[in-house]
């Protein structure tokens, strides 16, 4: 039965594949949302894909397997359906999880490549939710599927070296990604700014992308609703050995 609806699948994807050859289009701008997990990127995909003439696919270059940046690029920037304007993907800073970086150089040398860089501006809260999400195996929430934790089955506690090293590298990543992409069209979102208003966010993407703006519905909603302070069992200790150093703005909740 598995074989059966891999062969499908297949043969659905050359069929739409060929299709869009004869009746499709290359003439769309081609983007990227790049940022790190736990920033709700996969709420932005949503936002972004909620519009008829966007298509944003997730991580397509995290693994590479027998392939090279340059196939998956070629292959993924093929004809599509002539309604899509913008053709785009998510990628961490990280990504590829290999030696070929050749993804980052293809970006950059596109003349009209969009950058959208999506930011989570407390590191700590980030990386708190990375930490739970490693210990319950959830990463999504859904407001019309729940999960039954408990504040307990949630909480961990984080070492001031693994803070520190995840606030230096994060903070380094975004600013080689504003050097890096300096001379393309660089729309900058923040996760506070989509948990804070969605539509307003969605509205400034579409003005920003010329497109006309379109009400995007989603239940995708907040994961950890509960207070950092609960969920993070040393916050205190982290709070007082960071006071003073430039990551002290991470430590507001009391």
């Amino acid at each position: 039965m598995n074989n059966l609806k891999k062969t499908y699948g297949n043969l659905k994807k050359s069929v739409l594949r060929l299709q869009n050859k004869v009746a499709g289009t290359k003439d769309y701008t081609k983007f990227a949302i790049v940022t790190r997990s736990r920033t709700g990127s996969t709420l932005l995909t949503y936002l972004l894909n909620g519009h008829p003439n966007v298509m944003c696919k997730d991580e397509i270059f995290r693994d590479l397997g027998a392939q090279t940046s340059r196939e998956i690029w070629d292959n993924f920037f093929s004809f599509q359906p002539k309604k899509i304007k913008y053709c785009g993907y998510k990628i961490f800073y990280y990504h590829p999880f290999s030696e070929d970086k050749e993804v980052w150089d293809l970006m950059k040398k596109d003349p009209n490549f969009v950058i959208i860089h999506l930011t989570r501006k407390n590191y700590l809260e980030a990386l708190l939710s990375q930490k739970i999400g490693e210990k319950t195996r959830k990463w999504t929430a859904n407001s019309n599927n729940p999960d039954n934790f408990q504040l307990e089955d949630k909480k961990v506690s984080i070492s001031y070296q693994d803070c520190l090293a995840t606030f230096e590298k994060i903070s380094n990543y975004e600013k080689n990604t504003k050097i890096t992409f300096k001379d393309k069209l660089f729309i900058e979102v923040d996760y506070s700014e989509i948990l804070n208003d969605k539509q307003a966010v969605t509205n400034r993407l579409h003005t920003a992308l010329q497109l006309p703006k379109e009400k995007i519905e989603t239940n995708i909603t907040k994961q950890n609703t509960e207070k950092i302070t609960d969920l993070l069992i040393n916050y205190y200790e982290l709070k007082k050995q960071f006071e003073g150093t430039q990551w002290s703005y991470m430590f507001t909740e009391d």
